[in-house]
């Protein structure tokens, strides 16, 4: 396996930067954890992208294939292509562990076109942040359930709202409205990638909804 490393200047920040995804283990002292930031507004820039992005339209129940449809749609950004999913990921970890390669490698290659793509140093931040691997609250010290900070926060979110779970439906409207979602004076600048994100998810919502339903 490849140990490649490189010194990236992303932004105003000089990073080194693994060609493999990182783990957890270690994970403050990585430098998207290390830069300053503010939890708080890394959930309303996770909540921003959800409202927008879905609307009022459909979209997965699950934490996980949530994850994987707005880091795949970062992806595209990024790579000017939706993923294709394979039909073997079976388990939630299974998801997560895609997801957080894909995005990684994703960034990876296409590292030094960051500022033509648009996509700031925050937002890069916020979604290695984000997505990258990390024990569920269901057992810190247990490495079988693993989960992202999207997820959790997704988790909260659609609790929050009148949507028809109890039926069983993977796929269901959240009623996410987005003309209420307005982004705070604090998110404007990671916004201007987030808006650039946001107008390709319906794209990579209509893939993960036809995996689901097979």
């Amino acid at each position: 396996m490849s140990t490649e490393q490189e010194i990236l200047s992303i932004g105003e920040y000089l990073v080194t930067m693994p060609e493999q995804p990182p783990s957890w283990a270690g994970g403050d002292r990585l430098w998207f954890n290390q830069v300053p930031h503010d939890w708080q507004q890394d959930r309303d820039c996770t909540r921003f992208l959800i409202v927008k992005g879905v609307g009022k339209g459909l979209c997965p129940v699950d934490e996980a294939l949530m994850s994987l449809a707005v880091a795949g749609t970062i992806i595209f950004v990024l790579s000017g292509e939706y993923l294709k999913i394979p039909s073997q990921l079976i388990d939630q970890r299974q998801v997560y562990e895609y997801t957080w390669a894909k995005l990684w490698h994703a960034i990876w290659e296409n590292r030094t076109r960051l500022d033509e793509l648009e996509l700031d140093q925050e937002f890069i931040a916020w979604a290695l942040r984000c997505f990258i691997l990390r024990p569920a609250k269901v057992d810190i010290r247990d490495n079988r359930f693993l989960t992202n900070r999207f997820a959790e926060c997704y988790e909260t979110m659609k609790f929050a709202c009148a949507f028809e779970h109890r039926l069983g439906s993977p796929i269901n409207k959240l009623s996410f409205d987005g003309s209420k979602e307005e982004p705070k004076p604090s998110l404007l600048k990671l916004t201007c990638s987030a808006q650039k994100v946001v107008q390709y998810m319906p794209g990579m919502l209509e893939i993960i909804i036809r995996y689901i339903r097979g």
